[in-house]
């Protein structure tokens, strides 16, 4: 005899199951996470959930958490491969590096055809520049199917060593066929419109690009006055800085795309310098904090977090100066100017019309919420200047300003004022930053393997008979 109701709950567990695959499925990661969380305290044990939440969380910029659930959700099916690309992903954006080999390896090794785990694999290689290797490991793939994800990282790998049109043949047919499935083709067409960008074809990338934009999910930009309402100059002096030393830290912070995984990469490369990539860290004490305003003991707790995170992630001592190259972090030096009171701060700037074309061609995770529309980059890059203006005039830590276009202009003297500010002496290595082994986990991974070049200045006037709603709002800005 069936017990009374469990027949409808079954059926309406699979029915919510099947809605969250198709959320995930769309990139609607957010959504998703709202209505797991009851499902999952009705099966905890579920893998497929466990997956579908840590998977969420992940591309929500929430690694760290969906690390936990993606752990639970291997061990409970060890013998996915789908699992374990998960995995490996969080695992190498939270700098596990040996973790996420792991992982995909034993994916690999379940399923040495998996197109997932080979664009998967191949985008670990890339990142630690080993992009011959992965191109490798592309091209026999390649050779027997053409299925999007690896053709999506052959693409990026293309773009970076340059064989654009090889690329561009390799990609086409699959952009065009209507069967790849909608959680595909975003990926396919910004890879597509990169190439046809390297190639000059200007206007067919443009159309590429906003299509891709326009798959995305309504966005937003940040609240920048409640930002400053809740960093008052009274509210600054009330705190006093952390008693800890955060002379190891060097924040790198400005808009997306404005040069900051080139100014990390540049001070890395010094032999008295190491990076921990874009830490979630500070966003991280954020959440933590919640509503709740920091207190003396607050900034203490916050400050003693972030030195483990540096510790733990660089635990070799002979390191002076740890790169954290989160751009995001600029919303958030009011807080930092107290727990990390003797770190470096470095502002990189460009070209506002450059910066925010930049963003719109890029295929950001989600919490970019701006980065699909043209008017709201512009109004999120107008934001940013004024808290910056906002930050200068109340915050007393010292700012060095960057700029992209000086930088790629006069790299040795702009290269020894960064080192300056940093507190490191001026060393060559740092001139060849793009021979560097070291990682690159972000979308400037392609770049920063070149050396510095100035065909990324003025790039917006490729555009600009497509931009005028991003031009009007910028207006002289």
């Amino acid at each position: 005899m069936s017990t009374p109701g469990f027949g409808n709950f079954q059926s309406a567990q699979t029915q919510a199951l099947t809605r969250v695959r198709q959320l995930v499925g769309s990139g609607e990661y957010s959504s998703a996470i709202a209505i797991i969380p009851p499902l999952l305290k009705a099966e905890p044990r579920n893998p497929d959930l466990l997956r579908l939440y840590g998977f969420s969380l992940m591309m929500s910029g929430f690694a760290k958490q969906g690390l936990g659930h993606l752990r639970f959700a291997a061990q409970l099916r060890p013998d996915d491969p789908e699992i374990l690309c998960d995995l490996s992903m969080v695992n190498r954006w939270l700098g596990k590096t040996r973790d996420a080999y792991l992982a995909i390896d034993q994916a690999l090794k379940l399923n040495p055809h998996h197109p997932r785990a080979i664009s998967t694999k191949a985008r670990l290689l890339q990142s630690h520049a080993k992009t011959d290797e992965a191109m490798d490991l592309l091209s026999d793939a390649l050779a027997n199917a053409k299925s999007p994800s690896i053709v999506v990282i052959h693409a990026q790998l293309c773009r970076e060593l340059k064989r654009y049109q090889e690329g561009v043949d390799a990609i086409r047919p699959v952009v065009e066929d209507p069967s790849v499935p909608r959680s595909a083709r975003c990926d396919l067409l910004f890879a597509y419109a990169h190439l046809l960008d390297a190639l000059g074809e200007y206007d067919e990338a443009f159309r590429h690009f906003a299509l891709g934009n326009a798959m995305g999910e309504e966005g937003m930009v940040t609240d920048f006055e409640a930002i400053k309402g809740a960093w008052i100059p009274e509210t600054l002096a009330a705190l006093s800085p952390a008693g800890n030393d955060g002379a190891r830290a060097v924040l790198i912070v400005g808009m997306p795309r404005s040069g900051t995984t080139l100014t990390e990469q540049i001070i890395a490369a010094h032999p008295d310098a190491d990076s921990v990539g874009e830490s979630p860290c500070v966003f991280e004490i954020m959440r933590a904090q919640g509503e709740e305003p920091f207190d003396q003991d607050a900034i203490e707790r916050a400050s003693a977090t972030y030195l483990k995170m540096l510790d733990s992630r660089v635990p070799d001592m002979g390191v002076d100066r740890i790169c954290d190259k989160m751009p995001e972090n600029f919303l958030h030096l009011g807080v930092i100017s107290r727990f990390l009171p003797a770190a470096r701060v470095i502002h990189c700037t460009r070209d506002a019309r450059d910066t925010c074309l930049s963003i719109y061609f890029q295929h950001f995770a989600p919490m970019i919420r701006y980065a699909r529309d043209q008017e709201l980059i512009a109004k999120q890059y107008i934001g940013y200047l004024d808290l910056m203006r906002y930050w200068g005039d109340h915050l007393e830590i010292d700012i060095h300003d960057s700029s992209y276009e000086c930088l790629t202009s006069e790299p040795k003297a702009q290269i020894s004022a960064l080192l300056k500010h940093a507190g490191l002496p001026f060393d060559g290595a740092c001139l060849a930053f793009h021979t560097s082994k070291k990682t690159v986990n972000t979308a400037s991974a392609t770049q920063v393997r070149q050396p510095l070049y100035k065909s990324s200045t003025n790039r917006w006037k490729h555009y600009e008979k497509h931009i005028g709603v991003m031009l009007d709002v910028l207006g002289d800005v």
